[in-house]
């Protein structure tokens, strides 16, 4: 019996803290050229257990919007913007099984043996890790959306990137 657990990267906002007239509400980005919405799937390491993930390009401006046109901090927003949880996080997978085997004894008694597994591959799935998903300052650099392997997300910081195999054995006596 096992329990193999696939899904799809979690969704995440970019902001863009320059477009704000009024500091009310703080638009999504409006990119300047089509991004990509999809984690690579082969990143590149910048660092211990530190990959690049994504590379969002730079908003299309950092003027705020104009009221006069109809764009201020209450909407409407430009045809441009990114939609609501528009980017994706890498995905995970994982297995989970057991066996088991069971020995009668006698007519009444009898043994069971039983063996679990939990994350039976030792895999490392990766974990966006950028603390700002945002834009604040005028710049031509894009964003970087890094990732980690293993943890939780920031719950992973301080080296406790652990995702282990683990097993476990039983024994149990039936009458």
């Amino acid at each position: 019996m096992g329990v193999f657990t696939a899904r799809t990267g979690i969704p995440f906002n970019i902001y863009d803290y320059d477009n704000i007239e009024i500091g009310y509400t703080v638009p999504r980005l409006t990119p300047a050229t089509e991004p990509t919405f999809h984690v690579s799937s082969n990143p590149q390491a910048s660092g211990p257990n530190t990959f690049n993930l994504l590379s969002v390009p730079v908003p299309a401006s950092f003027a705020p919007f104009n009221a006069e046109l109809g764009y201020n901090d209450l909407g409407p927003f430009p045809a441009g913007m990114t939609a609501r949880n528009a980017f994706r996080g890498p995905g995970a997978w994982n297995l989970d099984t057991s066996v088991g085997k069971k020995f009668k004894l006698t007519e009444r008694f009898g043994l069971e043996f039983r063996a679990e597994g939990f994350n039976i591959f030792n895999h490392h799935n990766m974990y966006t890790f950028t603390p700002d998903l945002d834009y604040f300052q005028p710049t031509t650099t894009p964003l970087e959306v890094t990732g980690l392997k293993g943890g939780l997300n920031n719950f992973a910081t301080g080296g406790n990137h652990d995702e282990r195999r683990f097993g476990q054995f039983s024994l149990r006596a039936t009458f």
